[in-house]
């Protein structure tokens, strides 16, 4: 993943996280701090985890990022702190999936 890929991929991670436990804006920095060592993190367990990035091209042909998932191949690329339920420790799961919310449908 590019830096740019990462950043943007950052900020929408740490918005839709806000939005899910209903955070404060002003934390959303914060978040965006603690995704971005997160997913620097993950980085060093590939290839056995990928985060995959999808970009949406509109009408009038600006590209943007459309969405996000990270994508666990075995117990190597598994979270240490797994989010509830946890998932089999030697299968393939994901996580950390969102979409961008003008995307949504």
């Amino acid at each position: 993943m590019r830096a740019q890929e990462i950043d943007v991929t950052v900020g929408l991670l740490s918005e839709s996280f806000a939005q899910s436990v209903s955070v404060p804006l002003q934390y959303v920095q914060l978040l965006k701090f603690v995704v971005k060592g997160y997913m620097l993190e993950r980085q060093e367990v590939i290839p056995n985890m990928a985060t995959l990035v999808g970009f949406y091209r509109g009408e009038d042909g600006e590209v943007e990022l459309a969405g996000t998932v990270e994508v666990s191949f075995n117990e190597n690329g598994a979270n240490a702190t797994p989010p509830s339920p946890s998932p089999p420790r030697d299968s393939p799961y994901i996580c950390n999936m969102t979409v961008n919310k003008s995307l949504r449908r």
